[in-house]
């Protein structure tokens, strides 16, 4: 259950600002949000499926409430908006992300680079990410993709540390999560996405 954690908490930026509380949360076209939209994934320890389960406001932020099964087992959920910088986890579990972290920029460019610096009350997350390529063409059980891959280096979260690969489809989402943290490696593919409403 840990290892699923990981695969989604680890890629993080601050974001200052997000939409307003009552527009409408459809993310981006590289991260849908609708409520409804459902990955399912191949696991190196069996199955894991992330949902949008519902959209609610955390103060004054409107999120998508992604919650995370591993082998039918709820493992996390992750409070996750759209802002002007792209797409940005607000927190896990009920817990805050301080500040906000980016997982994907709006406008995604090679060689388009960041730093993660957040306190998720307790649990840190730091690392050195860029997007290494933005028409990478990957095969993976759901279909073959090009994506946009997002690279890690030097990522911690939480007791782990190591590197990051994430590969983002159009009208997809995530359809590759790569973690390498030494002793541990971490590889989720899609498996079935189903879009949202």
């Amino acid at each position: 259950m840990a290892f699923a954690r990981i695969a989604f908490l680890a890629l993080l930026l601050a974001a200052p600002a997000w939409l307003p509380a009552d527009e409408p949360l459809v993310g981006t076209e590289y991260y849908p949000l609708q409520v409804g939209a459902t990955w399912h994934y191949r696991f190196t320890q069996g199955k894991t499926v992330t949902r949008v389960v519902k959209h609610e406001k955390i103060g004054e932020i409107q999120c998508a409430v992604l919650e995370t099964k591993h082998n039918d087992k709820v493992v996390f959920r992750n409070h996750v908006a759209l802002t002007k910088d792209g797409i940005c986890l607000i927190g896990t579990d009920g817990k805050k992300a301080v500040p906000p972290v980016l997982q994907l920029p709006a406008a995604p460019t090679k060689d388009f680079a960041w730093e993660v610096d957040s306190n998720e009350e307790g649990t840190i997350h730091r690392g050195a990410y860029s997007v290494q390529s933005v028409d990478e063409p990957i095969e993976v059980p759901a279909g073959k993709y090009s994506t946009i891959c997002v690279v890690g280096e030097n990522v911690e979260s939480g007791k782990a540390s190591g590197k990051a690969k994430i590969h983002f489809a159009k009208g997809v989402g995530p359809v590759r999560v790569e973690f390498d943290f030494g002793t541990v490696t971490v590889k989720l593919e899609l498996e079935k996405f189903e879009a949202g409403k």
